[in-house]
């Protein structure tokens, strides 16, 4: 038996590299589209370790920034993570691409905050 690869379209390759470069400030340089799909779950998985460090942060410190963005990112991160099949990983990238770079430069002044700057 065999299974056919699905061919992923040069477009959606592109999508998901840009919104790796947003959301992690990782540049994928592979065109294969397994390796794109497994470098950025890797990095969602630990983009999404440190939220959950970081929500348990607001328990103790209410007043501290970005606990909306942090919640909803989990919610984000999770719904990417959980991406199994290749083609499906790219079309979710591709129709969220403006939620998960948004989260990206949501990201990127509390990440600043909490590293002391």
């Amino acid at each position: 038996m065999i299974d056919l690869k699905p061919v992923v379209p040069k477009s959606k390759l592109k999508t998901a590299k840009d919104v790796a470069k947003e959301l992690f400030g990782y540049t994928v340089i592979s065109d294969d589209a397994d390796r794109i799909m497994s470098e950025i779950q890797q990095e969602t998985k630990r983009l999404l370790s440190r939220f959950r460090e970081l929500k348990s942060e607001y328990y103790d410190k209410a007043k501290y920034p970005g606990k909306d963005i942090v919640q909803d990112g989990i919610s984000v991160l999770c719904k990417l993570s959980s991406q199994d099949n290749t083609l499906d990983f790219f079309n979710h990238v591709a129709d969220n691409e403006d939620e998960l770079e948004e989260l990206g430069s949501d990201y990127a002044p509390i990440k600043e905050f909490f590293k002391g700057e």
